[in-house]
């Protein structure tokens, strides 16, 4: 029930102070186990936080280093993979649940194991053949909270053949744009990202193939450092998005 609670509010972040973060964390660490560890990644990760803090703390405290998060960048760094890219791709396997349509297609067993009301839910869910809209109407992100946005193509006429989308967020935060191409059965055809980065503006072009049905925007925000347990964090940050198509 958690992983379903946790798909229910995906602008939440991970891992957080906030009690119902959890639930989507815990899917996180489900994923990664399956993408970095398969059956190991409580081991290793138990292992890695081991610490010594005789004579460096009290003797009735611990160190609170290193924690979760420490631990994971370091089992990934040994491993030459980017937390981020982590965190950018559970963003998009989130999608892949849910609805038989949707689930058929999950690229992980936990995901595709969920019930059919275990989806995302969109953000906006919109039809455009030519022309832009300006999307700003929405729920803020949280740290390490995603946002889903499906642009479906309506193929009157002429077939367009580029989508681009604009990403303005607020300050603070780094921003990652990530666009997926989707046939008629929704599947992934590919995907274009814009690099994560300080500066809250991101572009990303998209070309459109006869056989691209829809195209999935994901929205997550990364944090400016990595996450540390000991400090409370409320950075729950606005973005708009502006998206046009054309020939």
């Amino acid at each position: 029930d958690s992983f379903e609670h946790g798909q229910a509010q995906p602008e939440l972040g991970l891992l957080s102070d906030r009690p119902s973060s959890g639930d989507a964390g815990a899917l996180f660490l489900a994923m990664l186990s399956e993408r970095t560890a398969p059956d190991r990644l409580v081991r290793n990760s138990w292992s890695t936080t081991r610490q010594r803090s005789q004579g460096l703390v009290p003797s009735d405290r611990l160190r609170s280093s290193p924690d979760l998060w420490e631990v994971l960048r370091q089992m990934l760094d040994v491993q030459h993979i980017a937390l981020d890219d982590e965190l950018i791709e559970l963003g998009v396997a989130r999608y892949f649940a849910g609805p038989r349509p949707r689930r058929a297609q999950a690229r992980y067993r936990v995901l595709g194991a969920l019930p059919s009301d275990g989806a995302v839910p969109l953000a906006h869910d919109i039809q455009l053949s030519h022309g832009s809209v300006h999307l700003h109407d929405h729920a803020a992100l949280h740290e390490l909270g995603s946002a889903y946005v499906r642009v479906s193509l309506a193929r009157e006429g002429a077939a367009p053949e580029r989508l681009q989308v604009w990403l303005r967020g607020e300050l603070g935060p780094r921003w990652s744009l990530t666009a997926v191409r989707l046939d008629p059965d929704g599947r992934e055809l590919g995907r274009t990202a814009a690099p994560a980065r300080p500066v809250p503006n991101s572009y990303v072009p998209v070309a459109l193939d006869p056989g691209t049905s829809a195209v999935l925007l994901v929205v997550t925000q990364l944090p400016a450092h990595l996450p540390d347990a000991d400090v409370r964090r409320e950075s729950e940050q606005g973005y708009e998005l502006i998206i046009e198509v054309s020939d």
